[in-house]
């Protein structure tokens, strides 16, 4: 298509080995760190001190907490800290609070969709 139109790509392959290079570094550190594999090494206690789970502004403050300690910063590492410190029978307002932090967009909302269990979807 782009040749019909006059357009020449001649390092296309290298861009999309580069780009191929890039998401595999962003889904693994250096470390081979698997960005929904919980990072035990992180003071979470610290991170979720008086953090009401069902409020969107105490989510953003255990998030900002988090991002203090310094990279990387999985967000699979945090859902998964933060679901098991949800009280049975409140997920579904960690996941409405979790709607409304304004630092989270779409792609960390389908994240935590998929790290919630099967069990907790649709509950009011």
């Amino acid at each position: 298509m782009a040749s019909q139109h006059g357009l020449s790509f001649n390092d296309l392959d290298q861009r999309l080995a580069a780009s191929r290079s890039e998401e595999q570094r962003v889904s693994h550190n250096e470390e081979g760190h698997d960005p929904f594999e919980a990072d035990t090494r992180r003071d979470w206690d610290a991170v979720f001190a008086l953090v009401d789970l069902a409020e969107p502004d105490d989510i953003s403050m255990a998030w900002g907490r988090y991002k203090a300690l310094g990279p990387p910063w999985p967000f699979g590492d945090f859902l998964t800290e933060a679901h098991s410190r949800i009280p049975t029978g409140s997920e579904a307002s960690f996941m409405r609070a979790l709607g409304h932090v304004t630092e989270f967009g779409l792609a960390h909302l389908e994240c935590a969709l998929a790290l919630m269990p099967e069990a907790c979807m649709g509950l009011d």
